[in-house]
């Protein structure tokens, strides 16, 4: 995935995934233009309403690849979509979300929060 700055970047090395920290539109809008071979014009127009109608979300685009849009970065927030993340992550890599694998859960949870807030 092409973005500005790889100082961005959220890589959970052990499930092979890689997440991008999205804070600004124009981050947004500069990844959608320049990752066309990846992010389809349905995927783009989504992404852009989803946007401008949330204030936090997560979304997975292909290949374990996913991006994490934060427009406010209240702690709250980002404990919110490191929850959602960390189920994308859980799920592609075909481990189930159950009492069983909280444990996963929650240290993929705090692997992914303590990231955002260094990157923040």
């Amino acid at each position: 995935m092409y973005c500005k700055s790889k100082k961005k970047m959220i890589k959970v090395d052990i499930y092979h995934s890689m997440v991008l920290l999205v804070t600004k539109m124009s981050e947004l809008k500069y990844i959608v233009k320049h990752n066309k071979d990846s992010i389809t014009s349905s995927e783009a127009i989504d992404l852009i309403e989803v946007w401008d109608n949330s204030i936090g979300f997560v979304y997975h685009l292909d290949n374990g690849r996913m991006l994490m849009c934060l427009k406010d970065t209240s702690i709250g927030i980002v404990c919110h979509e490191s929850v959602h993340l960390a189920h994308f992550i859980m799920n592609d890599v075909n481990i189930p979300i159950s009492l069983d694998n909280t444990e996963v859960e929650a240290y993929l949870v705090e692997m992914i929060f303590d990231q955002v807030v260094k990157l923040l």
